[in-house]
């Protein structure tokens, strides 16, 4: 008989929703490692670590161009890369339209002992 470890990632729901009991819930595999992965990317800043992500949310307001664009994909796929080891072969694809104020990204990776790909959309809409 043999028998197959899994690992079983947990965290809390950041959305503090409640459990039946009453606690706050929690996500578990794929979800808690999203939710790793939007974490990650929204921070920019972490006590006693004043750069720890690429901070998304300060750059609404940013006027961009292509290039300014490249550099952000490959800060968040940097930071992602450094901090969450679960997360494999990160591609971002920006679906932005900067004219509007609006920022969508939308990034794709491999968990490991995983072959399916996973996307979290990141959306950020400046307000007029």
């Amino acid at each position: 008989m043999s028998i197959i470890q899994t690992n079983i990632f947990r965290d809390i729901d950041l959305t503090f929703s409640q459990n039946i009991k009453h606690d706050i819930a929690k996500v578990i595999d794929l979800n808690a490692i999203k939710q790793a992965v939007k974490i990650i990317v929204c921070t920019r800043h972490k006590p006693f670590e004043p750069f720890w992500g690429p901070g998304l949310a300060e750059l609404i307001g940013e006027n961009f161009d292509p290039v300014k664009m490249a550099v952000i994909e490959d800060d968040i796929a940097y930071h992602i890369r450094q901090k969450e080891p679960r997360v494999l072969s990160v591609k971002i694809h920006d679906l932005s339209d900067i004219d509007n104020g609006l920022l969508h990204l939308d990034i794709y990776f491999k968990v490991k002992d995983n072959k399916d790909v996973e996307v979290v959309s990141i959306v950020i809409d400046q307000v007029r």
